[in-house]
């Protein structure tokens, strides 16, 4: 019936021989291997042209973003530094303001409400030159 014959069973070792070869290769960046390019150009004129052109775009695109991210890492930084100036100066100008108040107190004769007023300008200033810091401020650095 049909033309086909089944192999035998004594031919096994036909199957046992045949092998596959496969080559695979792999690069990375925006542009191809330079025989590929080659080939490109071949099949289609200007093509390496407009792939070489791609890739600087998209080097000179991605250079941009970077640039834009430090920039925005700079203002921030610079926010930060103005914000914390800012908040040191009304700190010391209130740390003033209580010390004169205090001051004028115990200078009155009223010496547990200046007492009141002058112990937490004290514990502020020596707490942050307090060279034994909490440990929750080391575990943040």
């Amino acid at each position: 019936m049909s033309s086909l014959k089944m192999p035998d069973k004594r031919n096994s070792n036909v199957m046992k021989n045949a092998s596959t070869r496969t080559i695979a290769s792999t690069y990375h960046g925006p542009l191809p291997l330079s025989s590929e390019l080659r080939n490109y150009e071949n099949v289609c004129p200007g093509a390496a042209d407009r792939i070489i052109s791609m890739a600087e775009f998209s080097q000179k695109s991605v250079s941009e973003k970077q640039n834009k991210a430090l920039d925005n890492d700079k203002l921030k930084i610079e926010y930060s530094y103005k914000l914390a100036n800012k908040s040191m100066n009304i700190t010391l100008c209130l740390c003033l303001f209580l010390l004169f108040v205090g001051g004028f107190l115990i200078f009155n004769e009223k010496i547990i409400a200046g007492s009141i007023f002058t112990a937490p300008c004290f514990i502020a200033v020596l707490s942050y030159f307090s060279p034994f810091k909490s440990q929750k401020n080391k575990n943040n650095k």
